[in-house]
């Protein structure tokens, strides 16, 4: 997985309508950590570490936070795919074998 001395790895995952920090440890499941307040990925080290024992722990900053880009002006917390244009939710590629 490529994590390094200190026990995770960081990389952006690019969105529709953002770009995501993102930090991430183990080879487990995945597990994806939703922040419930506004941080840095750096303060979550030793908790993604942590679950990274059983999981593929992932957390991320919050956009317009951190590393992550913001959202556009025009989007609003109540706005929904069907209010923009260029929010795709696409599924993932099912496994065949």
């Amino acid at each position: 997985m490529g994590e390094n001395e200190r026990g995770f790895r960081t990389h952006l995952v690019d969105l529709p309508l953002c770009s995501l920090h993102v930090m991430e440890s183990g080879d487990g499941p995945p597990l994806i950590i939703v922040p419930a307040t506004i941080s840095e990925l750096e303060n979550w080290a030793d908790l993604v570490r942590f679950i990274g024992q059983w999981f593929r722990a992932y957390f991320f900053e919050l956009p317009g936070h951190g590393q992550s880009t913001a959202l556009p002006a025009d989007f609003t917390r109540t706005s929904s795919p069907s209010q923009s244009p260029n929010w795709q939710i696409t599924s993932a590629p099912s496994d065949s074998t």
